[in-house]
């Protein structure tokens, strides 16, 4: 035991580890949910140039729309379906964006951060009493401690918000 990583680290790597484990799960969630909106933007930038993308999207929703396009980096790997109305793939686009809003504003709140708030609860509880018994001085144990907030919902969508609502260039 005496070659072992003292309790406090333990504690602390295992607050981090559950929280990185519940990042994971909504990050795949959140691509498998998007996968099909890459491949029907990646097939827009395909058919329509970025200079007449203008045509089908209002101007914020047209850079909004690039960003993505470029952030998700989605190759179309001749999954090219036959002629597509390039304003029929527009609203498509549009209404596949506020299908997953839909679905994430209800999946994202239920994710069970219980296993979280019970790692954070702890760590606060016994990191400095763990440190102290380790280090054998409290105020070295004290030095530079901060208690670990609760996660909310409200951390998750700062890491995972709604994709941009578009708006169509007639509209």
């Amino acid at each position: 035991m005496s070659f072992d990583t003292p309790a406090y680290m333990r504690r602390a790597r295992d607050m981090e580890s559950e929280w990185n484990a519940v990042v994971s799960m909504c990050r795949r969630q959140q691509q498998t949910w998007q996968e099909v909106i890459r491949i029907k933007v990646a097939q827009f930038f395909v058919r329509v140039n970025i200079a007449t993308a203008s045509e089908y999207f209002a101007s914020e929703s047209l850079e909004a729309l690039i960003c993505l396009h470029e952030e998700w980096q989605t190759e179309l790997k001749s999954r090219t379906c036959g002629p597509v109305n390039s304003r029929r793939l527009a609203v498509d686009i549009r209404n596949s964006f506020e299908r997953f809003n839909n679905r994430w504003r209800v999946w994202l709140p239920e994710v069970d951060l219980s296993q979280v708030n019970a790692r954070r609860q702890a760590y606060n509880d016994f990191y400095v009493l763990e440190k102290e018994c380790a280090v054998r001085s409290a105020q070295v144990a004290r030095a530079g401690f901060e208690q670990a907030p609760m996660a909310t919902a409200d951390d998750l969508w700062g890491l995972f918000p709604e994709l941009p609502a578009l708006r169509l260039s007639n509209e």
